[in-house]
């Protein structure tokens, strides 16, 4: 994949999370996807197959702990950037 600018990793991980949920507030990176953005853990696990689809990326196992949209597009940045 070619290299990819870290807001863009940022807008893409957002617009994942907002196809799981809505905020009339918008999601912000420091929001926390659990309590802030009520994703439960079935959800959590969707998201990261859905990050691992769009960016053709594997995460690791413990990426399913992840708690803020900022660790999740941090995480993402950083694999993609191998």
């Amino acid at each position: 994949m070619l290299s990819m600018e870290k807001q863009e990793v940022c807008e893409r991980v957002i617009a994942l999370i907002e196809s799981k949920v809505y905020s009339d507030k918008g999601i912000s990176l420091n929001d926390d996807l659990r309590d802030e953005l009520g994703l439960d853990s079935l959800d959590i696990f969707e998201l990261m197959c859905d990050c691992e689809e769009d960016f053709k990326i594997a995460l690791p196992e413990d990426t399913y702990d992840v708690r803020t949209v900022q660790n999740l597009t941090d995480i993402v940045f950083k694999k993609i950037q191998g």
